[in-house]
């Protein structure tokens, strides 16, 4: 495998597609990490097929080959190699721990000595919101200045080390990108959020929360409404989650000025004063920083 054999990544965020995409990025192998709904909702199937066709793959992962199996089996994937962690009854499916086990025949040190700030790192899929999604390279040069920006805007990244739990998928530069590789640079640690802010699964989040909270907070807006409607009524938790934060960062939309207004109070109840709450204009293309907002304000809105 190599630059020209990008490794599909069908499945959401985990310990695994996180391994297997450093250990791509090691080597110089692109990964192309794509929605899960395009696996799990047979409708989506043909946003599947699409980036299959556009991207060419030599392996696909997936967390669970029973669980992806109408995805896994299909016609575009025929000639590439499927790989999950739980391979179940499923017959062709390669264990994700025999990867794990190496090969000594491949010279590893001379796969990463041919890697480049030019070499492609990951190819991320835009929304396809107007049209068919597009596939972005993103290089390995892109993505270290992006967080070396982000390091000189936010100097505090690099005064401790971040920790966040974090349930953004890795499928969009916000939280594959921007996070992930943020938590990387500054040797910090991220711990998945398996919830989402929505109903179903929002109680998930908030079990999460309890038990780990993060020195920054990601998050959309509607996340952060949640949330703020949740801490108000958890003295305890609230307690936990404010005590050492340092940024609270929305993005996608501009947080609602009651929710901005509600974080202020907890954090002054808590904290004695307001962290930095601040949000960023960007571009899958620019892994994805571009505009951010560095210093306090006092209103949502700004980047």
């Amino acid at each position: 495998m190599g630059p020209q054999t990008p490794i599909l990544i069908m499945s959401g965020n985990g310990v695994d597609h996180g391994l297997l995409t450093l250990a791509a990025q090691y080597v110089g192998v692109p990964t192309v990490p794509v929605a899960e709904q395009y696996s799990l909702i047979t409708g989506a199937h043909g946003r599947l097929q699409h980036a299959i066709q556009l991207v060419r793959p030599k392996m696909a992962y997936v967390i669970d080959a029973e669980q992806y199996a109408t995805a896994i089996v299909h016609p575009a994937l025929k000639d590439v190699e499927i790989v999950a962690t739980r391979t179940g009854q499923a017959g062709n499916v390669t264990p994700f721990d025999s990867l794990l086990a190496g090969d000594n025949s491949v010279d590893v040190d001379a796969a990463f000595a041919s890697v480049t700030p030019d070499t492609v790192a990951k190819i991320l899929m835009t929304s396809g919101s107007t049209s068919l999604p597009k596939g972005v390279l993103t290089t390995q040069k892109t993505m270290c200045v992006n967080q070396a920006q982000l390091a000189d805007s936010l100097p505090f990244l690099r005064a401790r080390p971040p920790r966040i739990v974090d349930w953004l998928p890795w499928n969009h530069v916000f939280g594959g990108s921007h996070n992930f590789n943020m938590i990387l640079a500054n040797g910090g640690s991220l711990y998945i959020d398996d919830g989402k802010p929505v109903k179903r699964l929002f109680d998930r989040t908030l079990e999460n929360h309890a038990l780990m909270t993060g020195n920054i907070v990601f998050n959309v807006p509607m996340g952060f409404s949640m949330l703020l409607e949740s801490l108000r009524k958890d003295a305890d938790l609230c307690q936990r989650f404010f005590e050492n934060l340092d940024m609270v960062f929305y993005a996608g939309a501009s947080l609602p000025q009651d929710v901005w207004e509600g974080f202020e109070t907890l954090a002054m109840e808590v904290m004695g004063e307001v962290p930095l709450m601040t949000s960023s204009w960007g571009l899958t293309e620019t892994a994805p920083a571009t505009m951010i907002q560095q210093e306090p304000t006092e209103s949502s809105g700004v980047i």
